[in-house]
């Protein structure tokens, strides 16, 4: 891996981005990212975000990790964002949701029966007989705003 560059003298957040007195962009915001081109050699390099350090430097001997972090070890064994949604996910089965358990922490919902419509009982989401007044209550309002 290639020397890491650091940059720094990053404007402070109070520092506008927009100068309000010309409507351009700010001196201090403009150095930056000029310092940041030339950081990159003004391009006329190819330098990935992993040759600029953007945060403190790794250590070494401390507990990093490289690789895939297996769900044993708090990770998700997935390196692509959809697969470990996946892997973590409570869904087993088409059709299935995903609600909150009441103590903060996702559960299951699976598919409800045939003609079963999702509600509330207040607490949370439930399958029951859908209402016999929501079908014409839906179809009065749909012939009354086209």
């Amino acid at each position: 891996m290639p020397e890491q560059l650091n940059i720094t003298n990053i404007p402070s957040s109070r520092v506008d981005f927009i100068d309000p007195r010309t409507g351009m962009i700010s001196r201090e915001w403009y150095r930056f990212f000029l310092n940041l081109f030339n950081l990159a050699g003004g391009g006329g390099n190819q330098i990935s975000l992993d040759d600029i350090q953007v945060g403190p430097p790794p250590q070494s001997g401390t507990g990093g990790f490289e690789g895939v972090l297996p769900i044993s070890q708090g990770g998700t064994g997935e390196t692509l964002a959809a697969s470990a949604f996946n892997a973590l996910s409570p869904i087993t089965t088409t059709g299935d949701l995903i609600i909150g358990n009441g103590t903060n922490s996702a559960t299951r919902l699976g598919i409800g029966a045939n003609g079963l419509v999702l509600t509330s009982n207040g607490t949370t989401a439930t399958w029951s007989a859908g209402g016999a007044s929501v079908g014409p209550a839906i179809y009065a309002f749909a012939a009354a705003h086209g």
